[in-house]
């Protein structure tokens, strides 16, 4: 949520654990740096980065070059792919 009220959740998976991080007030380019951090610190390829592109959430998409879901989407990852499908 670029500068608002609203938080910023970031998932980091280990296997089938997920860590979540959360961020208030950040920028588009602050998110998506926060991101590359993460990325860089647990070896996690672009290909395995998905983000919530609704609203501001494009602009963090765009800068890492990722995946994106819109709300009202679901996605399923599994060993060999990401799946977005219409839930």
């Amino acid at each position: 949520a670029r500068f608002g009220n609203d938080t910023t959740v970031i998932g980091v998976w280990d296997g089938l654990r997920c860590r979540l991080y959360q961020y208030k007030g950040k920028s588009v380019v602050e998110v998506a740096e926060i991101i590359k951090q993460y990325q860089s610190e647990n070896n996690v390829p672009t290909s395995q980065i998905v983000v919530d592109e609704d609203g501001v959430g494009g602009g963090v998409k765009d800068i890492l070059r990722c995946k994106g879901f819109v709300n009202n989407f679901s996605f399923v990852i599994d060993d060999q792919t990401i799946r977005i499908v219409i839930s």
